[in-house]
């Protein structure tokens, strides 16, 4: 049994607020409805499941949402007693539950706000709430914003700066009459990399909508077009919530109502500015009643899909969650870390070697003036950390480590002489580019954003993405959003002109 961790003066003050959350009358739809009416009208739902740090042995976490049939979460007292399960076995080893709020594990939110005719008298009330609801995100949160009108315009990237999200939304923008509403939610889908090292699997998407899209005269491509979203929603974790906004009684929601259920999430209908604020708010306190379940995980197998399922025993009764099943990574193999040490002792003999070797002919060219002593200027690699001379635009280390191919800088306007020709490694399953230092890959170009883009390695297919960068990124001249490389293209950052290839 799991029990919450109470803390000092924690309970009291967690009670207090989820009992004075604003009521709210969302309507919602799908399979939580049924289980509503077995236990109370209250249920609980395993929102995801994050397996990544278990084979370094890191905890398993799990995010859990005790919830009422408005969506509200319901306070759950110090006696409130938790189960994990994998596969129907009861988890062993030592566990903890708080509220996700007071711990590091972040949710990864992107608002999706509509500005259409039909619901600008709306437009004043959403563009609040959700200033509001982004702004009571906490440090650890990453949030991003998405508006559309007869376009989609998009946030730069998922980032926990808050308040570029709030200006984001709260700019007043010209309405439309073509909304490409499924377009807009395509958009915000592709802020969540397929893997979950950058950002977690606890990903949520909040949109606000009268249901109009461009192409509502033709039903079979609407229906293809949610069916494709759902599909990648479910592939992503993202758990979309959906607010039909129906001011004048003609709102369109036959299928965007259906993308919330079938992700996890729900869909809820506001006829008033005053029910917008108020659905949204309702949606707000879920996110700041989420639980986190962290489990020392006992006996849990590697590289298996596996059911997960939580429980909870209160007021009598017992709340279970539908299984979700996930795939646990892979054990690391200590072989890749031999022949990296192996390496590393290896090519730091050769500059031992090289150093020794400078050292003595400076000596032997040595004159009547004095000894010369060979000055070796060295530098710290950007990407292994080696101190390596500085005149290396090849890193030795890096090469000889494991990696999947390279890019080499080969030019552009503001580049410097030293910039130009040097070769970065593509290590990682997922490599960021951008000017920041917590880039793996750095490039201090102006023009060149501080996260500008990130190419993604599976199944031997490199993908490269942008993130939303000002001045764009570009493959053999064609800017692009998304697009798969092959060896020998020339890619843009920004300025900043590279070479693709794959390892040698």
């Amino acid at each position: 049994m799991i029990r919450p961790a109470t803390g000092r003066g924690r309970a009291p003050a967690m009670m207090v607020a989820l009992l004075t959350l604003f009521a709210g009358c969302a309507v919602w739809v799908g399979p939580a409805a049924a289980q509503d009416k077995q236990r109370g009208n209250r249920f609980l739902r395993l929102d995801a499941v994050d397996t990544t740090g278990v084979p370094t042995g890191k905890d398993l976490v799990l995010f859990t949402s005790f919830l009422d049939k408005q969506g509200k979460p319901v306070p759950v007292p110090a006696d409130g007693a938790w189960t994990v399960y994998y596969d129907g076995e009861q988890a062993g080893g030592e566990s903890q539950v708080r509220l996700r709020r007071e711990t590091e594990h972040p949710v990864n939110l992107v608002v999706v706000l509509g500005a259409t005719a039909t619901i600008e008298s709306a437009l004043p009330s959403a563009r609040e709430a959700l200033g509001e609801l982004l702004s009571n995100l906490g440090t650890v949160d990453n949030s991003a914003a998405i508006r559309y009108t007869d376009v989609v315009n998009a946030a730069s990237s998922l980032s926990p700066k808050h308040d570029d999200s709030v200006d984001f939304v709260m700019k007043k923008a010209e309405t439309g009459a073509s909304p490409p509403l499924y377009k807009a939610i395509a958009r915000g889908l592709e802020f969540f990399p397929s893997t979950f090292e950058t950002y977690g699997p606890n990903r949520m998407m909040f949109v606000i909508t009268d249901g109009a899209d461009v192409n509502d005269r033709d039903d079979r491509a609407v229906k293809s077009q949610v069916e494709s979203l759902q599909a990648v929603a479910r592939d992503l974790n993202v758990r979309i919530t959906v607010l039909g906004v129906d001011v004048d009684g003609i709102g369109k929601f036959d299928f965007v109502r259906e993308l919330g259920p079938a992700t996890g999430g729900s869909f809820a209908k506001a006829n008033t500015p005053a029910e917008v604020k108020t659905q949204t708010d309702t949606f707000a306190s879920e996110l700041r009643g989420q639980y986190v379940i962290t489990v020392k995980p006992d006996g849990l197998p590697a590289q298996t899909e596996v059911g997960f399922k939580v429980e909870l025993g209160h007021g009598g009764q017992v709340y279970a969650t539908d299984p979700v099943m996930r795939m646990t990574p892979e054990v690391p193999s200590n072989l890749m870390l031999y022949l990296a040490i192996g390496g590393g002792a290896l090519l730091g003999l050769i500059v031992l070697i090289l150093l020794i070797r400078g050292i003595v002919r400076a000596l032997a060219r040595r004159g009547d003036d004095g000894p010369v002593v060979a000055e070796v200027g060295l530098r710290t690699c950007g990407q292994c950390a080696n101190q390596i001379p500085e005149e290396w635009k090849v890193c030795q280390y890096c090469e000889a480590l494991p990696h999947h191919g390279r890019l080499t800088v080969i030019g552009g306007e503001g580049v410097d002489e030293w910039l130009t020709g040097r070769v970065f490694f593509i290590k990682e399953s997922q490599s960021s580019i951008g000017a920041a230092d917590n880039n793996n890959i750095v490039l201090k170009v102006a023009g060149v954003s501080q996260r500008h883009a990130g190419i993604q390695v599976q199944d031997g297919r490199f993908e490269l993405a942008d993130f939303g960068s000002s001045n764009g990124t570009y493959i053999n001249g064609a800017r692009i959003s998304k697009q798969f490389l092959k060896t020998g293209d020339e890619l843009m950052f920004g300025p900043t002109k590279v070479e693709f290839k794959l390892k040698k």
